[in-house]
C-alpha cells in the first residue's frame, strides 16, 4: 500500500530537524539569557524516546564510541535499523536547506526526508500526541524526549524538551483563543457610540476612538473563560488584574511606548502599578516572568491547569543558522529571564463577528439593517465557505443594556 503524502508546516518539519541534528551531533550546548552559546555547558545525547501510541515505543541510542559512530533504532526494545551518523547529518542538512528555502508557511511536503523518516518508523516528523502516561511524566507541551547526561554534574536523566524555531515565523508561546479574551465594559457608550466605533475596520482605531472620546472609559470585567482566570490565579490571586492593565498598555488605550515587547510592555504597567504594590518594578517583572515560564509548561486558556509546571527538561531553540541550543527549565532564572527578554504581546486574527459588526454598524448609521441574506454573505469567502470564526474580539456589543469590547492576545517570540 503506498503511503500518504506528508504535508506539514515548517514548525512541524522543525521538530524532525531538531531530532536529526540532536543524534547526528550528540551533544547540544546551553544557552545564556541573551540566547549566546554557553561553551560551559552541554548535555550528551543518550537516546531519543518517541512514543508513536502507548504500547509502541520508539527508541534511538547513539554510539559515538566506536571508529563509526551511529545510532541503533528500537521498536519496544527490538532492534529494527542501525543508522551512520554521517547519514544522519546528511538528512539533516537536507531538511534545513528547504527548511530556510520554502517561502510559505502553509504545509508543503518534503518526500526525501519522509521516506528517511519512514524507515524509523515516524508516522509523522512532528511527535503525535503525547499517551498519557508520557503526558504526566513529562509535560503536555513536550515536542522531545531525550536521555542526556548533563555536563555540570555528570547526571544522567530522561526529559522532555519544547522546541521553538527561529527558522520561520515568529513561533507562539502563549496561544490566543475564547478563553483569553479579557473582556472590558464600556463606561458611557451608546447605541449610536457603538456603531460609530464598530464601523471602524482597524482595531487600532477602534481603540483610540475609544480613547479618544472623553465620554468613554473602560473597565475590565472578566476573561472569555473562567478556566483563563482560574489559571491565572496559581501565579497571582491578583494576576488579571496585571494582565488586563497590560492589554491596555499594547493596545494603546493607556500611554505606552509602540514596542510591543513583553519587558516594554510590563515596565509601563509597573509605572501604572494597578495592584498598588510597594515595589511594582521587580513585582511585574516577577508575576510576568511566571506566567511566560507557567505558558511553556503548562498554563492554557481553555483547560484548568494545577499550577504544576511539568517540563522536566526544557526548551530547544533553533536559531536562523540552524544551530540548536537549549534552556533547563531548572535554571529558573537564566530561563524566565530569556523568555521575559526575547517575548512580545501580538494580536490575533479577530474573526468573522467583526466583518457582521462592522456591516452591521455602517448600515445603522445609514439608517439601515441587513437582511439575513446580506449577513450570510458577509460570512462568508468568495469561494463560497463560512469565514474563520477563530478571535472573535476587537468591536463593541450589547449585554444586559451594557456595552462591552473584547480584547485577546497571543505571545510570540521575536
Amino acid at each position: 500500500m503506498e503511503s500518504r503524502i506528508w504535508r506539514f508546516n515548517r514548525g512541524e518539519w522543525t521538530e524532525a530537524y531538531v531530532f536529526l541534528k540532536l543524534l547526528s551531533e550528540g551533544k547540544i550546548y546551553g544557552a545564556t539569557e541573551d540566547f549566546k552559546k554557553d561553551i560551559t555547558k552541554f548535555i550528551k545525547i543518550i537516546s531519543v524516546i518517541r512514543p508513536e501510541k502507548e504500547d509502541f515505543v520508539l527508541k534511538y541510542d547513539t554510539d559515538f564510541a566506536s571508529d563509526n559512530p551511529s545510532v541503533s533504532a528500537f521498536l519496544n526494545e527490538t532492534e529494527f535499523a542501525v543508522i551512520t551518523v554521517p547519514e544522519l547529518s546528511e538528512k539533516a542538512e537536507f531538511l534545513y536547506s528547504r527548511l530556510r528555502t520554502v517561502s510559505r508557511e502553509n504545509a508543503f511536503d518534503i518526500p526525501e526526508i519522509q521516506a528517511f523518516l519512514e524507515r524509523l518508523r515516524f508516522s509523522s516528523p512532528k511527535l503525535p500526541k503525547l499517551p498519557k502516561t508520557f503526558e504526566d511524566e513529562f509535560g503536555k507541551k513536550t515536542d522531545i524526549i531525550v536521555t542526556i547526561i548533563n555536563s555540570e554534574d555528570s547526571s544522567l536523566s530522561t526529559d522532555g524538551f519544547s522546541i521553538k524555531s527561529h527558522l520561520g515565523q515568529p513561533s507562539s508561546l502563549f496561544n490566543s483563543g475564547d478563553g483569553s479574551r479579557l473582556i472590558y465594559r464600556i463606561n458611557g457608550c451608546t447605541e449610536h457610540s457603538m456603531h460609530e466605533i464598530n464601523s471602524i475596520e482597524s482595531e487600532t482605531g477602534i481603540i483610540e476612538a475609544i480613547r479618544d472620546d472623553k465620554r468613554l472609559s473602560l473597565d475590565f470585567v472578566r476573561t472569555g473563560k473562567e478556566e483563563f482566570a482560574a489559571n491565572l490565579e496559581f501565579i497571582d490571586t491578583k494576576m488579571i488584574g496585571a494582565l488586563s492593565t497590560a492589554l491596555l498598555c499594547q493596545t494603546h488605550y493607556l500611554d505606552a511606548p509602540e514596542s510591543n515587547n513583553m519587558r516594554d510592555i510590563v515596565r509601563v504597567v509597573a509605572e501604572y502599578n494597578p495592584l498598588k504594590v510597594r515595589s511594582p518594578q521587580h513585582f511585574y517583572e516577577a508575576k510576568f516572568k511566571s506566567f511566560l515560564f507557567a505558558s511553556l509548561a503548562g498554563l492554557t486558556a481553555s483547560k484548568p491547569w494545577d499550577g504544576k509546571t511539568r517540563m522536566t527538561g526544557g526548551y530547544i531553540d533553533v536559531n536562523r543558522d540552524g544551530d540548536l541550543l537549549y534552556y533547563r527549565a531548572i535554571s529558573d532564572e537564566v530561563f524566565c529571564s530569556y523568555l521575559y527578554e526575547n517575548t512580545y504581546i501580538d494580536r490575533p486574527s479577530r474573526g468573522v463577528n467583526k466583518d457582521i459588526a462592522i456591516a452591521e454598524a455602517k448600515a445603522a448609521l445609514k439608517g439601515k439593517k441587513l437582511s439575513d441574506s446580506e449577513l450570510r454573505q458577509v460570512s462568508m469567502k468568495d469561494d463560497g465557505k463560512m469565514k474563520a470564526k477563530k478571535g472573535d474580539w476587537g468591536y463593541v456589543y450589547q449585554e444586559n443594556g451594557d456595552y462591552f469590547i473584547a480584547i485577546n492576545f497571543q505571545v510570540r517570540f521575536r
